[in-house]
């Protein structure tokens, strides 16, 4: 599950690994994940900018259920911060990427456990 994709991250040597425990819309990632990033362009660390991100979805249509919000979490050192000299979008983008990928794989091994018939 989550716990042991993020540790795998981690051991790989990612200093900071963001999840999802269950499945979300795309759409409410996607405002999720633009708002994260717009505070960690700001200087937010990542545990500020996912807290903030998640607030400002709390509570407000369409993403009013915290179904579309409290199931992302940071795993690692939540203190890592971007660095704003590098002046580039590459590490936004590649964190993004990195998100996604890693809430793909949690849909797709959930949906493959769902599927399993079970034995008894």
């Amino acid at each position: 599950g989550l716990i042991g994709l993020s540790r795998a991250f981690l051991f790989a040597g990612s200093r900071t690994v963001i999840g999802a425990r269950w499945d979300v819309p795309d759409a409410a990632t996607a405002s999720l994940v633009k708002s994260f990033y717009a505070q960690l362009e700001r200087g937010a660390d990542v545990d500020a900018a996912m807290a903030h991100a998640q607030r400002a979805m709390a509570g407000r249509a369409p993403y009013a259920s915290s179904r579309t919000w409290a199931a992302f979490v940071v795993s690692g050192d939540g203190r890592v911060r971007m660095d704003p000299r590098e002046g580039t979008r590459a590490p936004a983008i590649a964190g993004a990427t990195a998100l996604m990928l890693l809430a793909l794989a949690g849909i797709s091994a959930t949906q493959q456990r769902r599927r399993r018939p079970t034995s008894r």
